[in-house]
């Protein structure tokens, strides 16, 4: 589980680096991750659209690579590697 704070789009904002997610994920067909953005701001996390106030929640089905860039990490991608 992770939760971007509020106030991390001002943070952005000022130039500081954000470090919230990891560049890579691993996980296993059958766990989860969820996303909790406590902030007013929309954030995309990877593959992931997480808008403001709202939470995101997935279970991973199938074994594959999702990636995509994200503004709460030093690197700007998030890739999740998912395995059996």
């Amino acid at each position: 589980e992770y939760t971007v704070p509020f106030g991390t789009g001002n943070r952005l904002d000022g130039g500081e680096v954000i470090e919230i997610m990891p560049q890579t994920l691993q996980v296993k067909v059958g766990e989860s991750i969820r996303i909790n953005n406590d902030d007013i701001r929309d954030f995309m996390i990877g593959p992931f659209f997480v808008a403001g106030g709202q939470t995101l929640a997935m279970r991973f089905t199938h074994p594959g690579r999702l990636s995509g860039i994200c503004l709460v990490n030093p690197e700007g991608e998030f890739v999740i590697e998912v395995t059996e």
